[in-house]
């Protein structure tokens, strides 16, 4: 277990995600009304996968800020942080700093969970990254995955692919993976919501956009049956849990 003076001694500190109550959720600080809603949704995903099957030694790829480093400090015994120098998000600095299109420099099979989150969009060329986390897993070893689908254009001109629930399975299995859990977070009205609430944000008038965040939040809530129905042919994002054969 990584305690929490250590990511302190190391620079970190929360970010884009808090805790409050014992739940994680967006920081107001550091995530615009624009993102809020599928940032939450995201880590709603995030923490049960890491809470059920990050351990041992992990490596966090993309890592940026490491936001997810509060929630899975508790389950591992050493954490890497691995992203490009010149990243956009810069608090921490990476224990490897490199570009995630060339090849990793982790040893082969060191590492027991590799966290890959809102990153694999990024790549020109996610193919080459994924047979690279193939490589410095142990067998058995574990890789916790997500992506967005249904979300605007970000970091750019670094947002290349959007991928579907198909495509990540097919990913899984070309690089020697079983997929251990592959769900769709968030979907239907959930979608309409954070596309309703993107299209009328400005920077600098976001009043707009808190309107409609909170009273799409009312008015959809009764139908909320009806938006599961769309869950996973309608999705916001993806988290899929891998594990090395």
């Amino acid at each position: 277990m990584v305690q929490l003076e250590e990511l302190v001694a190391r620079g970190w500190r929360p970010s884009k995600f808090v805790e409050r109550r014992g739940r994680w959720r967006s920081a107001v600080s550091h995530v615009g009304i624009a993102s809020r809603l599928s940032a939450d949704k995201a880590l709603e995903s995030y923490v049960a996968a890491i809470r059920a099957y990050a351990c041992g030694a992990l490596a966090d790829l993309g890592c940026g800020n490491a936001p997810l480093a509060g929630i899975y400090a508790p389950h591992v015994t050493s954490m890497l942080w691995v992203d490009r120098p010149d990243g956009p998000h810069r608090l921490i600095a990476p224990d490897v700093a490199q570009d995630l299109e060339e090849p990793l420099r982790i040893g082969s099979g060191s590492l027991d969970t590799v966290l890959l989150t809102d990153v694999l969009e990024h790549l020109r060329e996610p193919d080459r990254l994924l047979a690279e986390v193939a490589r410095v897993l142990r067998p058995g070893g574990r890789a916790i995955i997500g992506v967005p689908f249904l979300y605007w254009l970000h970091e750019e001109p670094h947002d290349h692919h959007r991928y579907t629930i198909h495509k990540l399975r097919d990913f899984a299995a070309r690089h020697g993976f079983a997929v251990v859990e592959g769900r769709a977070y968030a979907g239907g009205l959930d979608v309409v919501r954070d596309l309703l609430t993107k299209i009328v944000y400005t920077r600098r008038f976001p009043l707009p956009a808190w309107i409609v965040h909170y009273m799409t939040g009312a008015l959809f809530a009764p139908l909320a049956p009806l938006s599961r129905r769309m869950h996973d042919v309608m999705p916001m994002g993806y988290v899929l849990v891998l594990e090395k054969n």
